[in-house]
């Protein structure tokens, strides 16, 4: 390999090769439903909701839904540019979760997804699954 290739760096200023720094804390790691996630400039609380009956709600198919949140984030995002985010990052979540979720177990039933981004400055798909996989495990949501 060229010299430029081993001397590139990811976004977040790490040399190639070099392992990123994860912390998710163990305290909200339990039924309660959320899970933090914290990485070299990333840190996300996913909450979980359900599976719980809906009122209303006739169906036999489970209703799975996801929220994302950027409160309490930098000041440098607009507002416009946060509210085309949110909504990408939620159809892009949903999407690619509600493939990987048993759905069929939780008939007539709803589960809600809530991820709130605290701070990031590198790409938070990733990060989202991640926690969002930790909170389905945590409270037992068959994938």
């Amino acid at each position: 390999q060229d010299k430029s290739t081993l001397e590139k760096r990811k976004v977040s200023g790490r040399p190639n090769g070099q392992l990123q720094n994860l912390f998710v804390s163990k305290e909200m790691l339990q039924k309660d439903g959320k899970v933090y996630l914290e990485t070299d400039g990333c840190k996300v609380i996913c909450s979980m909701k359900g599976p719980f009956n809906k009122q209303g709600w006739e169906s036999s198919d489970c209703n799975f839904k996801v929220q994302v949140s950027f409160s309490n984030l930098n000041k440098k995002m607009e507002e416009n540019e946060k509210a085309k985010s949110q909504a990408s990052f939620q159809d892009k979540i949903h999407q690619c979760l509600k493939e990987n979720i048993l759905l069929s177990a939780y008939p007539g039933s709803q589960i809600e997804l809530t991820l709130e981004v605290i701070e990031f400055d590198s790409d938070l798909f990733p990060y989202f699954i991640l926690s969002s996989l930790l909170v389905f495990l945590s409270n037992g949501i068959q994938l």
